[in-house]
């Protein structure tokens, strides 16, 4: 963390304080944000958590409204079955549901695809329907 903060110009008191180095880390993500929110069209820290690309378990923010069986899926941690409107017409996905996330106004989720090991996000709307897999 040194070396990036003195390169950004963040000048550094007692490293490895735990308080100090909360200081010195939101600075450095300040001046990185303002350097490259532009670049990569983040401009909350929403809009970083989205961009890092692994999941961050955290429970749904209030106001992103969660229709069944998705609220249960979310709170137990259980697949669903998705049918969803992509640019391709309907697609089936069977996901885990992580989190969900507001992105300039429009609701998305965040879903782990155990078939491709990897996360997904796409807008809430584009879910037609949504079936929880049994065990």
């Amino acid at each position: 963390m040194a070396g990036v903060a003195k390169a950004l110009g963040v000048p550094m008191r007692r490293a490895h304080r735990a308080l100090n180095d909360v200081y010195v880390t939101a600075e450095i993500f300040k001046r990185m944000s303002k350097e490259l929110g532009g670049r990569y069209r983040a401009h909350t820290l929403g809009d970083w958590i989205n961009l890092q690309g692994e999941a961050i378990y955290t429970p749904a923010p209030a106001g992103v409204p969660l229709l069944e069986p998705l609220a249960t899926a979310m709170k137990n941690g259980r697949g669903l079955r998705l049918l969803l409107v992509s640019p391709t017409g309907l697609d089936t996905l069977e996901a885990i549901p992580r989190y969900a996330t507001t992105h300039q106004g429009t609701n998305h989720l965040t879903v782990y695809v155990p078939a491709q090991k990897q996360l997904q996000t796409f807008p809430l709307d584009h879910i037609f329907s949504a079936e929880l897999i049994e065990d």
